[in-house]
């Protein structure tokens, strides 16, 4: 077995546990929405798209994902939402948006994504993370790795294809504040905003 695949078997391993933990319950998400970012990287996704055909469900909301728990139950969600709005009240970053890298999501699926580093926004997840976990929420990843994802790939994504798309990458600041959280609640397919 090479690498990527004790990657994918472990990452498959620990979604299967999560998976029978999150079944019982709803599922919860915090997202601040990244306005303008499409202007910027709609060159980016269509270089994407030319050096791996096999890229789906390419984003057309960017966001970076604050918190996303299942297992929860809805009188615990409704608990949490005003906490959460509290956490996230008056909240402003200026974000800087880039390079482009890849992870291996709890799917096992290869996310190519540009990366979001900012110790205020991991400093925010943890306080949503807080909240959350009382009212017994499982996270998907033990570990917050801030970013916006572009795209899904069932393979892994070559360090020559990251490297392309880098060299025509621009590394953007944005400005996010308070109107660009959303908080929502996984109702059958879809989702319903709850703040």
């Amino acid at each position: 077995m090479d690498l990527t695949s004790d990657r994918r078997s472990i990452v498959a391993d620990v979604m299967a546990d999560w998976l029978r933990e999150a079944k019982a319950g709803e599922t919860m998400s915090v997202i601040l929405r990244v306005p303008g970012l499409d202007a910027h990287f709609e060159k980016v996704q269509d270089r994407a798209a030319d050096l791996m055909p096999d890229l789906r469900d390419f984003e057309t909301e960017f966001h970076v994902t604050l918190a996303y728990a299942s297992g929860l139950s809805m009188d615990s969600i409704d608990a949490a939402v005003p906490e959460v709005v509290e956490a996230i009240r008056d909240k402003s970053f200026t974000l800087t948006i880039g390079p482009v890298t890849s992870l291996v999501n709890q799917k096992g699926e290869c996310v190519l994504y540009l990366a979001v580093n900012d110790q205020g926004l991991t400093d925010l997840h943890f306080a949503i993370r807080t909240v959350l976990s009382l009212g017994g929420g499982v996270y998907t990843f033990p570990v917050f790795k801030g970013h916006v994802t572009m795209a899904y790939r069932g393979t892994p994504i070559d360090e020559a294809s990251v490297s392309d798309l880098n060299a025509i990458t621009p590394m953007v600041s944005v400005a996010c504040g308070s109107k660009d959280f959303k908080v929502t609640r996984k109702n059958g397919d879809a989702w319903e905003r709850l703040a």
